[in-house]
């Protein structure tokens, strides 16, 4: 079997499924730009090279010790000589048994498949040819790659976007008196004294693309590293995200929601990265009545006006008229408008896009995106932003949008995403030490003796009765040991959690406290359903309860009468607060939830189980479980705190449903809800409480 063609009429994930269920062995190979190969044996990938990952593999086995600078010349000169790849030359060479540097192994293979998943274009062909079973060292299936490298390539775009030129200067910040809080990070503080440009400490750090742009990230918000203009002349090396990937990104979103906000929603934060005017048009009987209009400013930075001028006609306006009459939408050259040359200054030339999303007789209201040059590519924004108008169509909405709808949605958004503070320094730390399997004990508990009042809780808890080993427990040290690190992390967590928490606004006090007693009983529910299911982490389980409503914390924060509003709704109509949050706000605390989570860098399954909590079929198959569980878990407290609400189950799944997907029998959901309810007599506890 012979397979070639070029990538620009393929999207790299599809291919590799593709050709691992095709039930043949050989190699995927692409040439320029960036050639690289995949070795695919009995449906799963077993091998795969390219430059970028054999150089990630030698940096890093040499970060970890296994080779010295003599021995990477040695590789160095055999790989020239002999044009096999890094792994080849290994085995040859016999420094050490290849099945020993399995892990490192597989970083570099994940490091080559998203390089792949980044490509747009480029020839490739896949070549049947029989493999060697003496060579399948590692073993990944396409599919667990497909979600996980995606995922990687998701957020490398969006932390690069964040970073932004690539030719800055990366700088120790004396004035900083934290420490690099990962082996990552202090690897790259080592690097940045030799005065390393973001685009050289990216390629030349001894870890993946994605780990180092987000050890960047992270080092750069908490002011370890500054960023500074680059003073010599050096050609520009800037990476800029994928207009397909985003795409991807973007029409995902797009997909998982219901309403046409929310589809238009995750439309305007495509168009904010690619055009120079946005625009959310509202038109009445063929005069303008609303405009929320976003226009570029020199340094790149989107700026917004509001523009009421209801004498202002589309009459002798063709593209409107057209869209307006006809609700057609309209993508090409840019053609002279009235209406555009009264909003925008500039406004001309370039391609433009005109999506009606909403007609009632002789209401109408549209998108508006412009870009102010042409493009030859094949790919470009434009043409991405016509499949995206392809889900909001008119005929998907009946319901009322507000004048304000695009800058308000996009303020709460941002509001509420990046003004609710980060988890607590010492706790992330913590974290992060505790993410890392190399990271030891005595490390861990360095860095939790920097917070007596963290170090305080967890000895208190852990003399608790929710933990007590039968021996007293008086040192951290003790504490780690005795408890292990899952349990140590949920409560490093949970303290870490419960100082979001306000208590010292009278205003919003109690109904804090309310929440922050709701998400601890539904963390111990999770634990109790997945210990009962055997599910193979409960503590993961348990984590997942404690945070599944963080986004109702930012929403007590930023609109507390709101937030009241929803709860009263809420339990007058017997309704699950998300629905009434689409209604009042546009957007639900599960959306809000997920996006915290993905800014504290938690892991997908727990993104996931936050985001989905409430409507847990639709979660991906690696994690419905989890939702599973902590829907019922939430339903199980919902019932506890409103005993008195009967209808309270009907909106929601009901139990059988729960229980049959979980495969929980009537007794065991009896045992279950009567181990729940003697739990919450210790939900004090967790917080240290005596």
């Amino acid at each position: 079997m012979f397979y070639k063609g070029n990538l620009s009429n393929f999207y790299p994930q599809d291919l590799l499924v593709f050709l691992s269920s095709s039930e043949q062995d050989g190699y995927l190979t692409v040439e320029s730009p960036g050639a690289l190969s995949i070795t695919i044996k009995d449906g799963l990938v077993v091998d795969a090279f390219s430059l970028k990952g054999d150089n990630l593999l030698l940096r890093t086995l040499f970060l970890k010790k296994r080779i010295t600078s003599q021995q990477i010349q040695i590789i160095s000169v055999a790989r020239k000589e002999t044009s096999l790849n890094c792994r080849k030359v290994l085995e040859k060479l016999d420094f050490f048994s290849i099945a020993s540097i399995e892990i490192e192994l597989i970083q570099a293979i994940e490091e080559v498949v998203f390089q792949f998943f980044q490509k747009e274009s480029g020839l490739f062909q896949f070549t049947e040819i029989p493999i060697d079973p003496s060579d399948c060292v590692t073993r990944l299936h396409p599919d667990e790659l497909l979600l996980d490298v995606t995922a990687k390539v998701d957020g490398w775009h969006e932390y690069l976007q964040n970073l932004g030129d690539l030719n800055q200067q990366v700088v120790l910040n004396p004035a900083c008196q934290e420490k690099p809080a990962s082996r990552t990070e202090e690897v790259l503080a080592n690097m940045a004294k030799k005065n390393k440009t973001l685009f050289q400490l990216l390629n030349q750090a001894p870890f993946s693309d994605y780990i180092t742009v987000k050890a960047l990230a992270n080092s750069i918000q908490q002011q370890i590293f500054t960023l500074q203009p680059n003073t010599r002349q050096e050609k520009k090396n800037l990476i800029t995200p994928s207009v397909f990937n985003q795409y991807k990104h973007y029409l995902r979103k797009i997909l998982r929601v219901q309403t046409i906000r929310h589809k238009l929603e995750n439309v305007l934060f495509f168009c904010k990265n690619y055009f120079d005017h946005i625009a959310v048009i509202s038109i009445n009987k063929e005069l303008l009545e609303c405009a929320i209009c976003f226009s570029r400013s020199d340094n790149g930075i989107l700026q917004s006006k509001k523009i009421t001028k209801t004498d202002l006609s589309i009459e002798h306006d063709p593209v409107i008229s057209t869209v307006c009459n006809q609700g057609l939408a309209y993508f090409g050259k840019m053609l002279y408008s009235p209406l555009f040359k009264e909003l925008f200054t500039g406004c001309v030339g370039g391609e433009c896009g005109v999506m009606p999303f909403e007609i009632k007789g002789p209401h109408i209201k549209f998108l508006f995106a412009q870009t102010c040059t042409l493009s030859a590519s094949s790919q470009t924004p434009m043409q991405f932003l016509e499949l995206l108008s392809w889900h909001i169509s008119p005929e998907q909405t009946s319901e009322d949008l507000p004048e304000d709808f695009g800058q308000d949605k996009i303020k709460k958004i941002i509001s509420l995403t990046d003004e609710l503070p980060p988890i607590p320094l010492v706790a992330g730390k913590a974290l992060d030490i505790l993410a890392n399997p190399e990271s030891s004990l005595q490390k861990l508990t360095r860095v939790l003796e920097q917070d007596p009042s963290l170090l305080s809780t967890i000895i208190k808890v852990s003399n608790s009765a929710l933990y007590f080993t039968g021996q007293e427990i008086t040192t951290l040290q003790t504490a780690v040991t005795k408890l292990g690190i899952t349990i140590i992390r949920s409560l490093v967590l949970t303290a870490a959690t419960h100082t979001l928490f306000p208590t010292d606004n009278p205003k919003i006090k109690e109904l804090s406290q309310s929440l922050w007693y709701h998400v601890k009983g539904c963390g111990f529910a999770a634990r109790i359903i997945a210990k009962a299911i055997h599910y193979s982490d409960p503590e993961e389980a348990f984590v997942g309860g404690l945070l599944h409503d963080i986004g109702k914390l930012a929403i007590l924060l930023h609109y507390p009468d709101e937030y009241e509003k929803v709860e009263h709704e809420s339990a007058k109509k017997a309704t699950a607060s998300y629905l009434i949050e689409k209604q009042l706000l546009g957007f639900s605390h599960t959306d809000i939830g997920q996006l915290l989570l993905s800014k504290w860098h938690m892991p997908k399954a727990l993104q996931t189980c936050v985001h989905f909590h409430h409507v847990p079929e639709e979660a991906s198959d690696a994690y419905r479980q989890l939702a599973m569980i902590i829907h019922l878990a939430d339903l199980q407290m919902h019932s506890l705190e409103n005993s008195q609400n009967t209808d309270l189950e009907s909106k929601w799944h009901s139990m059988d449903f729960l229980c049959n997907e979980l495969q929980i029998s009537e007794e065991q959901l009896q045992m279950i809800s009567k181990e729940i309810r003697k739990s919450i007599e210790h939900i004090d506890r967790l917080d240290g409480s005596d």
